[in-house]
């Protein structure tokens, strides 16, 4: 038997099926299923190397099919190239569109109604009827404002705070309600500081729309930390950079609340 027909047959075709086995487990060294492989290139150029030396029949044999398969892979490589650049546009058309949604909810949501004007009750909200008869753990009370344990806590000490007065959410405070937020967050700070919670350990703040339970405003009182990446994630602080005092988030802690209210602009969940 001649000798290139004995090389092929016991030397090259063997090594040619276990390069392929080892690669994907199974099936030829070559396949539509993985174009493009460089490991499978340099198995490619190792074994032509290694086995095809000296031999010219099989060695042009070898490269005219390798150079056919080479072209297959690249067509391949290039296709996988194509579908990614093609899924990371609609990706980043997709995150585009659902900020631009979120803006469009933040400026509708956003037109200002004076505290003057909204109604001091509304018998629909279940703030405004919290009492320890309808099921409201209170633990303190006072003038205008009251505080209660939070009905699903994300911490060891998770406390709401909520002003007698019914205000939709943070989005409808102005300059003349930093003294009502003020107080609020004094009377956190009694709470936490009868449970001995350092001040590193205190978290103090608000949900925006439409991200919020409940259409009443409430402070979030919670002594850190949480018992899992799930509850973090749902209170995320952004801190402010440049001109802003808050970046983008749809929760915004009780002192960013307060510094941009003193300057007369409105909450909301990009940055401001």
């Amino acid at each position: 038997m001649p000798r290139f027909i004995l090389l092929r047959r016991f030397i090259v075709r063997p090594a040619y099926e276990t390069a392929g086995s080892r690669i994907r487990g199974e099936g030829p060294f070559w396949s539509m299923e993985e174009p493009g492989s460089l490991y499978s290139l340099r198995c490619q150029r190792m074994y032509m190397s290694r086995y095809c030396n000296g031999t010219r029949g099989i060695s042009i044999d070898f490269v005219k099919r390798g150079a056919e398969r080479r072209k297959v892979a690249m067509l391949g490589h290039f296709h996988t190239r194509y579908v990614y650049r093609r899924r990371t546009t609609m990706t980043f058309a997709r995150a585009f569109w659902i900020l631009s949604r979120l803006q469009m909810k933040d400026k509708a949501s956003s037109q200002h109604v004076p505290v003057a004007e909204i109604s001091r009750y509304e018998p629909d909200c279940v703030f405004c009827n919290v009492s320890v008869e309808n099921g409201f753990d209170v633990i303190w009370e006072g003038d205008g404002m009251i505080a209660f344990r939070d009905r699903d806590p994300a911490c060891e000490h998770h406390f709401q705070i909520i002003p007698r007065l019914h205000i939709p959410s943070v989005r409808q405070l102005e300059k003349s309600d930093v003294k009502m937020i003020k107080a609020m967050v004094n009377v956190g700070h009694q709470l936490l500081e009868q449970l001995d919670v350092k001040r590193s350990m205190r978290k103090m703040g608000f949900h925006i729309p439409p991200f919020n339970s409940v259409g009443h405003l409430h402070l979030h009182v919670q002594a850190l930390p949480y018992k899992n990446f799930a509850r973090r994630v749902k209170y995320p602080a952004a801190p402010g950079f440049k001109s802003f005092h808050k970046g983008f988030s749809w929760f915004t802690e009780a002192n960013q609340t307060i510094l941009i209210l003193q300057q007369g602009r409105s909450v909301g969940i990009f940055p401001c």
